[in-house]
């Protein structure tokens, strides 16, 4: 495998434009992803800064997730409201 460790995930930037199956599916490729390079016995720094990434995309995914969930109960609530008035 040499001194850089092999990349196998690599989630985009704008969250935003993927759908909700996607997004579970980075979060669960890049938390497997990060328990795979943790077990690793050679760490070199490469390892280390991808994990790194690794993190911080596991940390945006949840982020995303957690905007998403936000949104919904907003416009449910918005809607519960509004059946409430009618």
């Amino acid at each position: 495998m040499g001194d850089k460790p092999e990349e196998l995930v690599n989630v985009p930037q704008d969250l935003t434009l993927v759908s909700d199956a996607e997004l579970e599916t980075y979060g669960n490729q890049a938390v497997t992803e990060f328990d795979r390079i943790n077990a690793l016995d050679d760490v070199t720094s490469d390892t280390i800064t991808y994990g790194l990434r690794l993190a911080d995309d596991i940390d945006r995914v949840r982020a995303e997730v957690a905007a998403r969930n936000a949104r919904t109960a907003q416009v449910a609530e918005a809607n519960r409201v509004k059946l409430l008035k009618d």
